[in-house]
């Protein structure tokens, strides 16, 4: 079961926190601004957004990169 979708678009990286896990994670580890958030997807430049798909994959989450 996939916890988190990334959605690469240019040089902006969505990520959807699909699962409780998922969620619980960003809630205590991703510092994030409300105005990054379109809807229930965190959106972040590519950059951090490459760090932290590490992040996820080393704390055990299943990650799927949808194009």
């Amino acid at each position: 079961m996939t916890d988190v979708r990334i959605l690469p678009q240019g040089t902006l990286i969505g990520f959807t926190p699909l699962t409780p896990q998922a969620h619980k994670f960003f809630q205590q580890y991703v510092q994030s601004e409300d105005w990054q958030w379109l809807g229930c997807t965190l959106w972040c430049d590519r950059r951090p957004a490459e760090e932290l798909a590490i992040v996820l994959i080393a704390d055990g989450l299943d990650v799927e990169v949808t194009r």
